[in-house]
């Protein structure tokens, strides 16, 4: 779960550089809509009050944004009403296909309306050559209303416990029933905004959460759906609580059976399992400056992908303290985040901000009181008890503990099941993903009986936007969504090459 509690001072100068480049810059045409009674169209920049962000985020006037109103309560005729925030960026064709791509965020609690640049005139905009892309805030983030952000949770001004009692009491305060914010009736939402927007058909395009949300359409409004590009999957069989242990034990087996596979490796490392072990129990016994055994799996889960990964697993076992600290301090280089006013904050919370609201309602009704369920066999192999105790306090991306507190009700045991649907679905992977490992986006293929798998090296979670191979092979599907793609240019791609020593 990403949390985002800094602004970071390059910031503006990236919103400087942007805005040059767009300077003369507009889209062919205005994005239309089949239907434009239903939706509450609004004038983009009116939802940030800062001019200079707001033409950053919304870098054309030629997009759309507006409200649709939905119930709270999809099964409920008399339920209270809720909006749905929806971006519409035009295709750059000027006879665009009438089934637009529909992106999805992660989380549970992230915002589209973060990237609505990125889809507009960034790595991800070559989905616009032929199509629409409209962009959904899901119920409770971003500009959707109610908003379910949590900043007692983000100040730091009292304890945990008390920081989500009093974000859900003033929740309950304001009429917001928790209880359905969660993954069938943000499937329901996206359903009915296809409606309401006039559109026959369209093309699901899910990442992270993302995925998971996607797959509860497929299952519970599958009509409309042309195609589906589930990226890095979360798929609802697998407990994001309850499996975070299951993620490191594959990404140190990882290290190892990479390292071993290269003959420079594992001749310059010839037991890097030991290492591994070492440097993890000896993190735990006496961590070095702010390194300790926790944040040291976190840091070979960002790099483990990365040359010199070895080489940093062997200092920290054997190497002297003042090494170490010297290695930390080159590898932590980068300008520091400057802290956001309250204020600010406040402002800039729907485009920076997770929906912790909507985040742990979802987690809380859905992983939460299925802990004991696992969908993966246990991976835990031949690392010692020792590692194996250090292991299983993996920190859970949500708190499972704060889910008491949340008091939101269990889900039922279908939302855990693997999505069974003949919708063609294209599946796509990053080999490096500590987020959402590939092992996860497998599994979730194989109740899908028209999908499609591939799996890039050297990428990570998300994937779109991050190689032009990625872009090719989705720009294909998406044209032509039964057809086999053309993967061939993933052989084409670096693949992990780990360092046998300084060169």
């Amino acid at each position: 779960m990403k949390r985002i509690k800094a602004f970071p001072t390059s910031f503006l100068l990236i919103l400087v550089l942007s805005l040059a480049l767009l300077t003369g810059c507009k889209a062919e045409r205005q994005a239309e809509l089949p239907i434009a009674d239903g939706i509450e169209i609004i004038n983009c920049g009116d939802l940030l009050p800062i001019p200079d962000i707001a033409e950053y985020i919304f870098p054309s006037e030629n997009i759309i944004c507006g409200y649709v109103p939905v119930p709270e309560n999809h099964d409920d005729p008399n339920s209270a009403e809720i909006k749905i925030a929806v971006y519409i960026i035009p295709s750059t064709s000027n006879a665009p296909a009438a089934d637009p791509v529909v992106y999805l965020a992660g989380g549970p609690g992230g915002s589209a309306v973060s990237l609505v640049n990125e889809f507009m005139v960034g790595e991800s905009a070559f989905l616009r050559d032929k199509r629409d892309i409209v962009m959904i805030d899901q119920r409770g983030t971003g500009y959707s209303q109610p908003g379910l952000f949590c900043p007692e949770m983000e100040l730091g001004k009292m304890e945990m416990q008390e920081a989500v009692q009093t974000c859900r009491d003033r929740f309950t305060s304001e009429g917001v029933n928790l209880a359905h914010y969660n993954s069938h009736q943000n499937a329901l939402d996206v359903d009915l905004v296809r409606q309401t927007l006039g559109y026959k058909e369209w093309n699901l395009y899910g990442s992270s959460y993302g995925t998971r949300l996607a797959l509860t359409i497929m299952r519970d409004a599958p009509e409309g759906v042309r195609s589906v590009v589930l990226a890095s999957v979360f798929p609802p069989q697998i407990n994001g609580m309850s499996e975070a242990p299951w993620i490191n034990y594959w990404m140190l087996d990882s290290i190892v059976s990479i390292c071993d596979a290269d003959a420079d490796c594992q001749a310059a490392f010839p037991d890097l399992a030991a290492d591994i072990e070492a440097s993890i129990l000896r993190l735990a016994e006496n961590p070095i400056g702010d390194l300790g055994a926790q944040d040291y799996l976190a840091l070979l889960g960002e790099r483990f992908g990365q040359p010199k990964t070895p080489q940093i697993i062997s200092l920290i076992a054997h190497g002297e303290e003042e090494e170490i600290l010297d290695m930390l301090a080159n590898m932590g280089g980068g300008e520091e985040d400057e802290e956001l006013t309250e204020e600010l904050m406040a402002i800039l919370q729907p485009v920076l901000s997770e929906s912790f609201g909507m985040g742990y309602a979802v987690v809380c009704a859905e992983e939460y009181p299925f802990l004991e369920e696992k969908a993966l066999p246990d991976n835990s192999g031949d690392w010692s008890n020792a590692v194996k105790e250090i292991i299983g306090e993996t920190p859970e991306p949500y708190t499972s503990a704060l889910c008491p507190t949340w008091d939101v009700p269990a889900a039922e045991e279908l939302e855990i099941q693997p999505v069974e649907s003949d919708i063609p679905t294209l599946i796509l992977a990053g080999d490096v993903d500590i987020a959402t490992p590939p092992a996860w986006s497998i599994l979730a293929g194989e109740t899908l009986s028209l999908s499609q798998y591939v799996e890039f090296p050297q990428l990570g979670h998300g994937v779109l936007g991050l190689h032009k191979c990625v872009s090719d092979v989705v720009a294909q599907f998406v044209d032509a969504p039964t057809a086999a793609v053309d993967s061939g240019c993933v052989s084409d791609m670096p693949v992990i090459a780990y360092q046998a020593s300084e060169e």
